[in-house]
């Protein structure tokens, strides 16, 4: 993280890379700015953060993202 933050050049070889870095810092700053009293909205951007990371080293691709996201539709029977 600090590196990041320094002006150092990380080591980023494609766009998906950069914006997966980019939303996960986003996603601890905005933690770090949380109300200590307000456990429940820290640990979403922590998660937040982390499905960031996870997508930036390959554990959650394309497929896991439409899982997720059709998983909470209704469809009638």
């Amino acid at each position: 993280l600090e590196s990041l933050t320094r002006g150092e050049d990380p080591l980023v070889s494609s766009v998906r890379q950069q914006s997966a870095i980019e939303a996960a810092l986003r996603s601890v700053r905005a933690a770090m700015d949380e109300p200590t009293d307000r456990i429940e909205f820290l640990a979403e951007r922590l998660w937040d953060a982390e499905r960031a990371l996870d997508e930036l080293v390959g554990r959650i691709g394309v497929e896991e993202t439409l899982g997720a996201i059709f998983s909470r539709f209704c469809i009638g029977k």
